[in-house]
């Protein structure tokens, strides 16, 4: 139509791109991990994650587990927006999850849970540890590179909704 502007949305620069297929392929090897380490040690991971669900330390686990995985879920929808809000949030909960780990896992914390050995558990700490390293990578890729600073940084546009900067 003449006299109408078309708002083109922002092309998304390589890096925070490369972070939000990170996310969801980090999150669903993961998943495949979990499901996998359920199925081959016990006859059926349904009927097992039901009976350890019952135990106040699973329990909340699951609920901590389930908690992030959804939150992540959702930024990853908002970090394709360049939501600098949305990008600070997921760093904070990498924080978080990575400070309950070292908190969790120092003394008895996680030789309480049933099924994991004490003397086993500071080794349990360092795998989980290691697998924070593609988070810290995905961190970088959203912070550092002048391209992913300067898309969080950006007005969104009427197309977007709204005109204020989201800060």
């Amino acid at each position: 139509m003449p006299g109408s502007k078309v708002f083109l949305p922002q092309a998304i620069p390589a890096p925070v791109l490369a972070a939000v297929i990170s996310i969801i392929a980090t999150r669903l090897f993961n998943l495949l991990m979990l499901v996998l380490l359920f199925r081959s040690d016990t006859g059926g991971t349904l009927s097992e994650i039901l009976r350890l669900s019952l135990l106040p330390d699973y329990r909340l686990l699951f609920m901590l587990m389930g908690g992030v995985f959804l939150f992540e879920a959702g930024s990853v929808l908002m970090l394709l927006r360049g939501s600098y809000r949305w990008r600070t949030l997921f760093i904070c909960c990498q924080c978080l999850v990575l400070l309950l780990i070292l908190f969790r896992g120092r003394g008895e914390g996680l030789s309480c849970l049933p099924g994991i050995d004490p003397a086993d558990s500071h080794h349990f700490v360092r795998h989980i540890l290691l697998q924070k390293i593609p988070d810290l990578l995905i961190i970088l890729l959203l912070c550092v590179p002048a391209s992913s600073r300067a898309f969080f940084r950006r007005v969104p546009g009427p197309a977007a909704g709204h005109g204020e900067q989201e800060r």
